[in-house]
Parts: structure tokens; sequence; C-alpha cells
């Protein structure tokens, strides 16, 4: 259906790189996959890009100095296969959380009516260990807090994408998104 070719100029290893590609199909997003020049299929994620231009995502496992690599994009029912920590959403309570096993991010939760605007980043933990940091927000004095908005824009092998809109009672909005990737402890 679609190649990608990678080729190193600068001379340098490469390895476990994100790298992506406009897709130019127009085939049934759900059974596109990435196969490597070994013949293995590879985790991969289809996003809108900017002008809502559709982009093939996927991980490069390593790629030699000065090495080529192939890709190629096929339509097939085989499964996506399996990646280390994948991205996850969860609720705990009222709060959200947004992680991959490596590293958790606790965010706030949609609200209808608050008085006071939850952080945007309420706490951290690294795997299982303890929740840390405590976040604020500080607004202006005008600006007087009405609800928050927290949506999950994207969600797929690679990455998960969550936004946090704060909107005010005069329209005023401040908007975050937050990105979680695939055993990345970041």
């Amino acid at each position: 259906m679609q190649t990608f070719e990678l080729k190193d100029h600068l001379s340098h290893a490469w390895t476990n790189e994100l790298v992506s590609f406009p897709l130019e199909v127009s085939a049934k997003v759900g059974r596109l996959r990435v196969r490597d020049d070994k013949g293995r299929l590879i985790p991969s994620q289809i996003s809108a890009g900017p002008g809502n231009r559709r982009r093939v995502h996927f991980i490069v496992d390593e790629l030699a100095p000065l090495g080529r690599r192939s890709y190629t994009l096929e339509e097939t029912s085989d499964p996506m296969p399996a990646i280390a920590n994948p991205p996850a959403c969860s609720m705990d309570g009222n709060t959200t959380l947004l992680g991959n096993g490596l590293i958790t991010v606790r965010a706030p939760t949609s609200s209808s009516a608050v008085a006071q605007f939850p952080a945007p980043v309420l706490a951290v933990r690294r795997g299982q260990g303890p929740w840390i940091g405590e976040g604020r927000l500080m607004l202006s004095d005008f600006l007087k807090p009405k609800s928050v908005e927290c949506t999950l824009l994207e969600q797929g092998p690679l990455w998960l994408t969550s936004q946090l809109r704060y909107i005010c009672e005069r329209g005023d909005r401040y908007t975050e998104q937050f990105r979680v990737y695939a055993d990345r402890p970041f």
C-alpha cells in the first residue's frame, strides 16, 4: 500500500526512535499495520496531523550509522502487536490517572461547577512508588472559575493524549494537553 524509507546521513546509531510519515492511502484505519524490513508487524498509530492530514507513527528499533531501513503499510486483519507498558487512562475517585506503568500523572476530572480550579498536575509517581508533588493553579483575580473539562483526545498503542480545559465565567479559557507514551518514563 505504502512504503517508508529511512536512511541515516549523520553516521549515528539510532535506537527506539518514534518516526512519522504522511498517510497517503484511504483504507480503513483500524486494519492498517506497519511491517518492518524483517517481515515483522510492529506497533503503529495513526493520528491527525496539521490540517487534519493523517500520519502514521511507529518506533524504529534500530538504524545503523549510514544504514537504511524500509517499512511497509498494509491492510490486514492481523492484530496489532503488543507493546511493553502501553499508555492507559483510568479514573481514581475524582481524579484522572494517565500513565504507562513507568510513570503516572494524576490530573483533575471534568466538573461542571467549581469554586476554585484544581492544578493541571495534582501529583506524579514513577512505577508503583509514592505520589509526589502538589500542584496549584494561580489565576488573576478577575478570572472567576466556572468549569473544568477533561477529554481523552487520542488513545493508541504508542501514546494517549488528554486535554484539560479550564473555563471562566466571562468565557476566558485555558487549555493544556498531556501526552503519555508507551514504555517511556516521561
